[in-house]
This record gives structure tokens, C-alpha cells and sequence, in this order.
């Protein structure tokens, strides 16, 4: 019954998690068209510095202070993106853009996944279990564990990231393929 539901933009439902072993109410951001993921600051970049056609992560990894001027890099993402097929790079740029667009439209509050598409929080099993595979040091040298992470659609990937990093937006840490959890530990 959900053929009603696929034009709306937000679906209603209860939430049941695994994690904390509780059911509570959901609205969910329901992305169903390509013109949902831009948001009026992501048009504006567009506008005034070009375009997002990004050819290569290495024009990537240059011009991202110029595209996502709210997301901060590990400088690990580097090599993380040196690794990775091409194949990657369109949903890349994709998720960067959608986590740009939150931090312009709602970075200054709690921070509210259901905004984002794709988005959990790795399980506390994993995260005791993982901790070393999820901690990243940020440009300063200071070391952060990062358990909130973007799915990629078709192709098994994450950005894991930091929602709320110091004043200046998110902290990516980290782009590329799963990282070892307690369902898929390899």
C-alpha cells in the first residue's frame, strides 16, 4: 500500500530498533527526486562557482573547501578516495552535497538524522567491538571516534562523519567502503 505514499515527502510510520530494542513513531524524509537533495545554498554554489561535475576525486579532494565550504576533512579522506573505483564518485559528491545542504538549513540545532537519507548510528556492539577502525584524527591532530553514518544506494560504501564538529559544520572522516561491524566483521 505504499504506491500512495512514493510522491510524498515525508512518510509516516512507526520506527523499531534493533539497538535499543524500542518502537517509536517515525516521519521520514521520503527522497524521491533529484531536485530534493538541493537546497537553495547548494544552488547558489552552482550559480556562482560552477557546477558540481567533478571528474576525478583528485579535482574532488582540491575543490572541496570551494563545494562543501561546511564539511571539514580528515586528512585520511585522501587515500580513502585514492582507493576507491570511479564508480563511487557520483554518489560521493551526492551525499557530500545532501550533508552540506543539513549544515546550511539545520547545522545550528540538535542534530536530526531523519533528515538525512541513509543515515544511522553505528550499534554500541560495534562500536566496542570496532572503536580503532572508527576513530580519525582531524587536520589538528585531534582524534575523534565516528559512529554516524550515509549508505550508499547499489554499492556497498559510508561516509562516516561527525554531525556537529566544533563550530565550523560536520567532520568527514571517512569515505569508502563498510567498515568492519558485529553483523559483517570482514
Amino acid at each position: 500500500c505504499l504506491d500512495g505514499k512514493w510522491g510524498k515527502e515525508v512518510i509516516e510510520g512507526e520506527l523499531y530498533s534493533l539497538a535499543d530494542d524500542e518502537e517509536r513513531e517515525a516521519r521520514v524524509k521520503n527522497v524521491f527526486c533529484k531536485e530534493q537533495l538541493e537546497c537553495d545554498y547548494v544552488k547558489e554554489v552552482l550559480r556562482s562557482r560552477g557546477n558540481l561535475n567533478v571528474w576525478s576525486y583528485e579535482e574532488l579532494w582540491k575543490r572541496r573547501g570551494e563545494l562543501f565550504p561546511h564539511l571539514s576533512f580528515c586528512p585520511s579522506v585522501e587515500n580513502d578516495l585514492d582507493s576507491l573505483e570511479k564508480v563511487y564518485l557520483a554518489q560521493i559528491l551526492r551525499k557530500l552535497a545532501e550533508l552540506e545542504c543539513y549544515y546550511v538549513e539545520h547545522g545550528n540545532g540538535r542534530f536530526q538524522p531523519e533528515l538525512l537519507t541513509k543515515t544511522t548510528m553505528g550499534s554500541k556492539a560495534t562500536m566496542e567491538k570496532y572503536e580503532a577502525w572508527h576513530t580519525f584524527t582531524d587536520e589538528g591532530g585531534e582524534a575523534y571516534v565516528a559512529s554516524w553514518h550515509m549508505r550508499f544506494t547499489g554499492i556497498p560504501g559510508r561516509i562516516f562523519f561527525i554531525p556537529q564538529y566544533k563550530e565550523v559544520g560536520m567532520l568527514v572522516c571517512y569515505i569508502g567502503r563498510k567498515l568492519p561491524n558485529v553483523t559483517y566483521p570482514t
